[in-house]
Protein backbone atom coordinates (compact mmCIF):
# COMPACT_ATOMS: atom_id res chain seq x y z
CA UNK A 1 0.00 0.00 0.00
CA UNK A 2 1.17 3.22 -1.05
CA UNK A 3 0.34 7.17 -1.20
CA UNK A 4 0.71 9.43 -3.56
CA UNK A 5 -0.31 13.41 -3.83
CA UNK A 6 -0.97 14.10 -7.41
CA UNK A 7 -1.01 17.84 -8.65
CA UNK A 8 -2.02 19.54 -11.71
CA UNK A 9 -1.15 23.10 -12.96
CA UNK A 10 1.54 25.56 -12.92
CA UNK A 11 3.84 25.24 -9.34
CA UNK A 12 3.47 27.83 -6.68
CA UNK A 13 5.88 30.22 -6.24
CA UNK A 14 7.89 29.43 -2.98
CA UNK A 15 7.67 32.43 -1.27
CA UNK A 16 8.98 31.99 2.14
CA UNK A 17 6.41 31.41 5.43
CA UNK A 18 6.85 33.23 8.56
CA UNK A 19 8.14 31.39 11.57
CA UNK A 20 5.96 29.50 13.68
CA UNK A 21 4.90 30.83 16.78
CA UNK A 22 2.88 29.95 19.98
CA UNK A 23 -0.41 30.64 18.62
CA UNK A 24 -3.42 28.28 18.11
CA UNK A 25 -5.79 27.87 14.95
CA UNK A 26 -9.22 26.65 14.68
CA UNK A 27 -11.81 26.07 12.53
CA UNK A 28 -15.26 27.67 13.28
CA UNK A 29 -18.68 27.77 12.14
CA UNK A 30 -20.76 29.50 14.65
CA UNK A 31 -21.97 25.79 15.19
CA UNK A 32 -21.64 24.44 19.44
CA UNK A 33 -19.07 22.22 18.66
CA UNK A 34 -16.82 25.02 17.33
CA UNK A 35 -18.49 27.91 19.32
CA UNK A 36 -16.92 25.79 22.13
CA UNK A 37 -13.77 25.16 21.09
CA UNK A 38 -13.04 28.78 20.28
CA UNK A 39 -14.22 29.97 23.29
CA UNK A 40 -11.83 27.48 25.52
CA UNK A 41 -9.08 28.49 23.02
CA UNK A 42 -10.00 31.98 23.87
CA UNK A 43 -9.38 31.29 28.02
CA UNK A 44 -6.01 29.26 27.71
CA UNK A 45 -4.53 30.79 24.59
CA UNK A 46 -3.58 34.20 23.43
CA UNK A 47 -5.86 36.04 20.63
CA UNK A 48 -6.41 32.70 18.50
CA UNK A 49 -6.81 32.35 14.67
CA UNK A 50 -10.09 31.11 13.73
CA UNK A 51 -10.85 30.26 9.88
CA UNK A 52 -14.70 30.16 8.39
CA UNK A 53 -15.04 28.19 5.46
CA UNK A 54 -17.94 30.05 3.77
CA UNK A 55 -19.05 27.89 0.79
CA UNK A 56 -22.90 27.46 -0.43
CA UNK A 57 -24.09 24.55 -1.28
CA UNK A 58 -27.55 24.83 -2.98
CA UNK A 59 -30.51 24.55 -2.28
CA UNK A 60 -29.22 24.83 1.42
CA UNK A 61 -29.13 28.43 2.36
CA UNK A 62 -27.28 27.85 5.83
CA UNK A 63 -23.82 29.98 4.70
CA UNK A 64 -25.77 33.05 2.96
CA UNK A 65 -27.59 33.52 5.96
CA UNK A 66 -27.11 36.57 8.54
CA UNK A 67 -27.03 34.21 11.10
CA UNK A 68 -23.73 33.03 10.01
CA UNK A 69 -22.18 36.67 10.00
CA UNK A 70 -23.34 37.30 13.41
CA UNK A 71 -21.90 34.29 14.77
CA UNK A 72 -18.59 35.75 13.44
CA UNK A 73 -18.72 39.47 13.52
CA UNK A 74 -19.65 39.03 17.53
CA UNK A 75 -17.15 36.52 18.36
CA UNK A 76 -14.67 39.10 17.29
CA UNK A 77 -16.06 41.98 19.36
CA UNK A 78 -16.60 39.98 22.41
CA UNK A 79 -13.30 37.90 22.32
CA UNK A 80 -9.62 39.10 21.19
CA UNK A 81 -9.06 36.77 17.99
CA UNK A 82 -8.26 36.80 14.72
CA UNK A 83 -10.90 35.41 11.91
CA UNK A 84 -10.73 34.77 8.52
CA UNK A 85 -12.97 33.62 6.42
CA UNK A 86 -12.35 31.98 3.35
CA UNK A 87 -14.68 31.88 0.43
CA UNK A 88 -15.14 28.76 -1.88
CA UNK A 89 -17.20 27.63 -4.38
CA UNK A 90 -16.22 24.02 -3.79
CA UNK A 91 -19.51 22.68 -2.11
CA UNK A 92 -21.58 24.25 -5.09
CA UNK A 93 -20.53 22.07 -7.53
CA UNK A 94 -22.81 19.28 -6.94
CA UNK A 95 -25.17 18.44 -8.91
CA UNK A 96 -27.26 17.08 -5.87
CA UNK A 97 -25.43 16.82 -2.24
CA UNK A 98 -27.06 13.41 -2.21
CA UNK A 99 -25.13 11.61 -5.47
CA UNK A 100 -23.14 9.15 -3.15
CA UNK A 101 -26.82 7.59 -1.70
CA UNK A 102 -28.37 7.85 -4.98
CA UNK A 103 -25.28 5.13 -5.77
CA UNK A 104 -25.95 2.92 -2.26
CA UNK A 105 -23.33 4.65 -0.34
CA UNK A 106 -24.79 5.62 3.35
CA UNK A 107 -23.49 9.19 3.59
CA UNK A 108 -23.48 11.96 1.55
CA UNK A 109 -21.01 14.46 -0.26
CA UNK A 110 -20.62 17.28 2.15
CA UNK A 111 -19.97 14.27 4.36
CA UNK A 112 -17.17 13.16 2.47
CA UNK A 113 -15.74 16.50 1.19
CA UNK A 114 -15.65 18.78 4.00
CA UNK A 115 -13.08 17.42 6.27
CA UNK A 116 -10.80 18.06 3.84
CA UNK A 117 -11.80 21.14 2.40
CA UNK A 118 -12.42 22.74 6.01
CA UNK A 119 -8.61 21.11 6.62
CA UNK A 120 -7.04 22.50 3.69
CA UNK A 121 -8.12 25.93 4.09
CA UNK A 122 -7.25 26.46 8.04
CA UNK A 123 -3.49 25.13 6.51
CA UNK A 124 -3.30 27.34 4.16
CA UNK A 125 -4.53 30.51 6.41
CA UNK A 126 -2.37 29.15 9.48
CA UNK A 127 0.71 28.71 7.94
CA UNK A 128 0.52 32.05 6.53
CA UNK A 129 0.32 33.37 10.06
CA UNK A 130 2.84 30.68 11.34
CA UNK A 131 0.48 28.92 13.23
CA UNK A 132 1.17 25.17 13.52
CA UNK A 133 -0.84 23.36 15.92
CA UNK A 134 -4.71 23.77 14.35
CA UNK A 135 -7.72 22.10 15.89
CA UNK A 136 -11.23 20.82 14.39
CA UNK A 137 -13.75 20.49 17.08
CA UNK A 138 -14.76 16.72 17.27
CA UNK A 139 -16.75 15.77 19.86
CA UNK A 140 -16.89 12.26 22.30
CA UNK A 141 -19.78 10.76 19.75
CA UNK A 142 -17.40 10.97 16.68
CA UNK A 143 -14.08 9.15 18.30
CA UNK A 144 -16.11 5.94 18.22
CA UNK A 145 -15.20 3.40 15.76
CA UNK A 146 -17.69 0.58 14.61
CA UNK A 147 -16.96 -2.99 12.65
CA UNK A 148 -17.80 -2.56 8.93
CA UNK A 149 -16.78 -5.80 6.86
CA UNK A 150 -14.61 -6.97 8.88
CA UNK A 151 -12.81 -3.84 9.90
CA UNK A 152 -13.13 -1.15 11.97
CA UNK A 153 -14.09 2.18 10.24
CA UNK A 154 -15.29 5.53 11.30
CA UNK A 155 -19.07 5.79 11.51
CA UNK A 156 -21.06 6.30 8.43
CA UNK A 157 -22.64 9.73 9.20
CA UNK A 158 -19.58 11.07 11.31
CA UNK A 159 -16.80 11.23 8.64
CA UNK A 160 -16.53 14.98 8.47
CA UNK A 161 -15.53 15.64 11.99
CA UNK A 162 -14.53 11.77 12.93
CA UNK A 163 -11.83 12.14 15.01
CA UNK A 164 -10.08 9.07 12.74
CA UNK A 165 -10.17 11.55 10.19
CA UNK A 166 -8.42 14.34 12.02
CA UNK A 167 -5.84 12.03 13.71
CA UNK A 168 -4.88 10.62 10.09
CA UNK A 169 -4.23 13.78 8.60
CA UNK A 170 -2.64 14.72 11.73
CA UNK A 171 0.09 12.07 11.07
CA UNK A 172 0.33 12.67 7.66
CA UNK A 173 1.06 16.48 8.11
CA UNK A 174 3.16 16.17 11.32
CA UNK A 175 5.86 15.62 9.14
CA UNK A 176 5.97 19.29 7.84
CA UNK A 177 5.51 19.90 11.85
CA UNK A 178 1.24 20.76 11.21
CA UNK A 179 -0.35 19.34 14.24
CA UNK A 180 -4.00 18.66 14.02
CA UNK A 181 -6.04 17.72 16.91
CA UNK A 182 -9.55 18.50 18.55
CA UNK A 183 -9.81 20.42 22.10
CA UNK A 184 -13.56 18.98 22.87
CA UNK A 185 -12.83 15.20 22.00
CA UNK A 186 -13.56 14.28 26.05
CA UNK A 187 -16.73 16.19 25.89
CA UNK A 188 -20.07 14.77 24.26
CA UNK A 189 -22.94 16.50 22.98
CA UNK A 190 -24.51 17.28 26.53
CA UNK A 191 -21.22 18.13 28.32
CA UNK A 192 -20.80 20.54 24.99
CA UNK A 193 -23.83 22.49 25.36
CA UNK A 194 -23.45 22.51 29.56
CA UNK A 195 -20.03 24.47 29.03
CA UNK A 196 -21.35 26.66 26.77
CA UNK A 197 -24.51 27.33 28.63
CA UNK A 198 -22.91 27.67 32.06
CA UNK A 199 -18.91 28.71 31.62
CA UNK A 200 -19.27 30.85 28.34
CA UNK A 201 -22.75 31.75 28.34
CA UNK A 202 -21.76 35.35 27.40
CA UNK A 203 -21.34 33.58 23.76
CA UNK A 204 -24.58 31.07 23.82
CA UNK A 205 -26.72 33.08 21.71
CA UNK A 206 -24.19 32.67 18.56
CA UNK A 207 -25.01 29.46 18.21
CA UNK A 208 -26.34 28.07 15.26
CA UNK A 209 -26.33 24.58 14.55
CA UNK A 210 -28.86 23.81 11.88
CA UNK A 211 -28.32 23.37 8.47
CA UNK A 212 -32.24 23.15 7.00
CA UNK A 213 -33.20 26.50 7.87
CA UNK A 214 -35.85 27.02 4.70
CA UNK A 215 -35.35 31.06 4.65
CA UNK A 216 -33.14 33.36 5.87
CA UNK A 217 -35.87 34.57 9.21
CA UNK A 218 -35.41 31.51 10.72
CA UNK A 219 -32.11 30.18 12.90
CA UNK A 220 -33.40 26.63 12.99
CA UNK A 221 -35.95 24.29 11.31
CA UNK A 222 -37.42 22.98 14.24
CA UNK A 223 -37.72 20.03 12.61
CA UNK A 224 -34.50 17.71 12.07
CA UNK A 225 -32.67 15.56 14.60
CA UNK A 226 -30.35 18.83 15.86
CA UNK A 227 -32.99 21.03 16.25
CA UNK A 228 -34.56 18.15 18.45
CA UNK A 229 -31.57 17.20 20.68
CA UNK A 230 -30.80 21.13 21.34
CA UNK A 231 -34.02 21.61 22.61
CA UNK A 232 -33.67 18.27 24.87
CA UNK A 233 -30.19 19.45 25.94
CA UNK A 234 -31.22 23.05 26.29
CA UNK A 235 -34.55 22.15 28.51
CA UNK A 236 -32.13 19.77 30.91
CA UNK A 237 -30.36 22.34 31.73
CA UNK A 238 -33.08 24.54 32.62
CA UNK A 239 -33.20 26.68 29.86
CA UNK A 240 -35.78 28.18 27.07
CA UNK A 241 -34.92 26.16 23.91
CA UNK A 242 -36.59 29.15 22.15
CA UNK A 243 -33.67 31.48 23.60
CA UNK A 244 -32.29 30.09 20.38
CA UNK A 245 -35.33 30.40 18.20
CA UNK A 246 -36.62 26.60 18.35
CA UNK A 247 -40.09 26.31 18.47
CA UNK A 248 -41.47 23.86 20.40
CA UNK A 249 -45.03 23.74 18.87
CA UNK A 250 -43.53 23.13 15.59
CA UNK A 251 -41.32 20.25 16.59
CA UNK A 252 -43.40 18.44 18.55
CA UNK A 253 -46.56 19.68 17.28
CA UNK A 254 -46.38 15.83 14.15
CA UNK A 255 -45.27 12.65 15.71
CA UNK A 256 -44.15 12.18 12.09
CA UNK A 257 -40.80 13.30 12.29
CA UNK A 258 -40.09 10.83 15.31
CA UNK A 259 -40.81 7.38 14.29
CA UNK A 260 -40.36 4.88 17.08
CA UNK A 261 -38.74 2.98 14.43
CA UNK A 262 -35.70 5.65 14.02
CA UNK A 263 -32.86 6.60 16.21
CA UNK A 264 -33.75 9.85 17.50
CA UNK A 265 -31.57 10.12 20.73
CA UNK A 266 -28.19 11.79 18.97
CA UNK A 267 -26.42 9.26 21.37
CA UNK A 268 -26.44 8.49 24.85
CA UNK A 269 -25.87 12.29 25.72
CA UNK A 270 -29.28 12.65 24.45
CA UNK A 271 -31.00 10.20 26.61
CA UNK A 272 -29.06 11.19 29.41
CA UNK A 273 -30.60 14.69 28.94
CA UNK A 274 -34.37 13.43 28.84
CA UNK A 275 -33.93 11.92 31.60
CA UNK A 276 -33.20 15.14 34.01
CA UNK A 277 -35.22 17.06 32.05
CA UNK A 278 -38.24 18.89 35.05
CA UNK A 279 -41.37 18.41 33.36
CA UNK A 280 -43.09 20.86 35.22
CA UNK A 281 -40.89 23.41 34.03
CA UNK A 282 -40.39 22.23 30.31
CA UNK A 283 -45.03 22.51 30.45
CA UNK A 284 -44.70 26.13 30.87
CA UNK A 285 -42.88 26.01 27.44
CA UNK A 286 -45.31 25.10 25.49
CA UNK A 287 -48.17 27.14 24.72
CA UNK A 288 -51.54 26.86 27.23
CA UNK A 289 -54.18 24.13 26.36
CA UNK A 290 -56.69 24.78 23.19
CA UNK A 291 -60.53 24.65 24.30
CA UNK A 292 -60.79 21.20 23.17
CA UNK A 293 -57.72 19.76 25.59
CA UNK A 294 -59.18 21.69 28.65
CA UNK A 295 -62.77 20.24 27.88
CA UNK A 296 -61.63 16.63 27.66
CA UNK A 297 -58.96 16.75 30.15
CA UNK A 298 -56.18 16.86 28.35
CA UNK A 299 -52.71 18.03 27.75
CA UNK A 300 -51.83 19.60 24.58
CA UNK A 301 -51.41 17.52 21.66
CA UNK A 302 -47.71 18.97 21.10
CA UNK A 303 -46.82 18.13 24.42
CA UNK A 304 -48.14 14.47 25.46
CA UNK A 305 -45.68 13.79 21.76
CA UNK A 306 -42.94 15.71 24.36
CA UNK A 307 -43.58 13.58 27.18
CA UNK A 308 -43.96 10.17 24.86
CA UNK A 309 -40.64 10.62 23.48
CA UNK A 310 -38.89 12.01 26.37
CA UNK A 311 -39.93 8.52 28.25
CA UNK A 312 -39.08 6.57 25.99
CA UNK A 313 -35.55 8.36 25.54
CA UNK A 314 -35.38 8.32 29.26
CA UNK A 315 -35.14 4.59 29.40
CA UNK A 316 -32.26 4.63 27.58
CA UNK A 317 -29.63 6.58 29.55
CA UNK A 318 -26.52 5.53 31.56
CA UNK A 319 -25.96 8.23 34.48
CA UNK A 320 -21.78 7.70 33.60
CA UNK A 321 -22.46 9.25 30.33
CA UNK A 322 -21.97 12.72 31.66
CA UNK A 323 -18.36 12.09 33.56
CA UNK A 324 -14.64 13.07 32.87
CA UNK A 325 -13.88 10.41 30.80
CA UNK A 326 -9.83 10.47 31.28
CA UNK A 327 -8.99 8.08 28.46
CA UNK A 328 -9.97 11.20 25.78
CA UNK A 329 -7.57 13.82 26.98
CA UNK A 330 -4.64 12.01 24.90
CA UNK A 331 -6.12 13.47 21.57
CA UNK A 332 -6.07 17.14 23.35
CA UNK A 333 -2.68 19.12 22.15
CA UNK A 334 -0.19 18.19 25.14
CA UNK A 335 0.58 21.98 26.02
CA UNK A 336 -3.48 22.40 27.06
CA UNK A 337 -4.09 18.51 28.13
CA UNK A 338 -4.10 19.16 32.18
CA UNK A 339 -5.99 22.50 31.72
CA UNK A 340 -8.59 21.16 29.88
CA UNK A 341 -8.88 18.10 32.25
CA UNK A 342 -9.03 20.49 35.37
CA UNK A 343 -12.08 22.38 33.57
CA UNK A 344 -13.96 19.23 33.17
CA UNK A 345 -12.92 18.05 36.59
CA UNK A 346 -14.53 21.45 37.78
CA UNK A 347 -18.04 19.96 36.09
CA UNK A 348 -17.98 16.25 36.62
CA UNK A 349 -16.20 13.60 38.88
CA UNK A 350 -13.41 11.48 36.93
CA UNK A 351 -14.17 7.69 35.65
CA UNK A 352 -11.90 5.12 35.71
CA UNK A 353 -9.26 6.07 33.09
CA UNK A 354 -9.53 2.16 31.70
CA UNK A 355 -13.04 2.37 31.21
CA UNK A 356 -12.14 3.09 27.57
CA UNK A 357 -9.70 0.92 27.36
CA UNK A 358 -11.05 -1.51 24.98
CA UNK A 359 -12.54 1.41 23.12
CA UNK A 360 -8.94 3.24 22.53
CA UNK A 361 -7.28 -0.15 21.32
CA UNK A 362 -9.79 -0.40 18.35
CA UNK A 363 -9.40 3.39 17.61
CA UNK A 364 -5.64 2.72 17.76
CA UNK A 365 -5.38 -0.23 15.49
CA UNK A 366 -7.73 1.02 12.54
CA UNK A 367 -5.59 4.60 12.82
CA UNK A 368 -2.16 2.48 12.40
CA UNK A 369 -3.83 0.66 9.61
CA UNK A 370 -4.90 4.07 8.10
CA UNK A 371 -1.59 5.62 8.35
CA UNK A 372 0.52 2.52 7.60
CA UNK A 373 2.03 3.58 4.01
CA UNK A 374 3.12 6.53 5.68
CA UNK A 375 5.70 4.60 7.33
Amino acid sequence: RTVEIACEGPVLADDPLPETGNRYGATYSGGKDSLLQAAMLCEFTERPLLVNTCSPMPPMIDHDRPQRDRAINEFKKRRDVEMVVVNTDLRSIWSHYEIPKQLGYGTSMPMITDPFLYAATTFAVAASRGVSSISLACEMENAYVVRYHGRFSSQPGAFANSLLVVSALDRLFSRWGIKYNSLITPFNNFQVMQLIRRRYADLADLQISCFWIENESQRYCSRCHKCFRIAVMMMALGEDPGALGLDLEKMFGDYIYYDPELTIGGGGSTAYAASVIDMTAARKLFPPRGILDRLTLRERRSFRIFTSIIKRLSQQTHPEIVMTHSAYFRFNPPDLRDRLRALSLEYWPETDPDDRADEMAQFDSTLNCIVEPLS
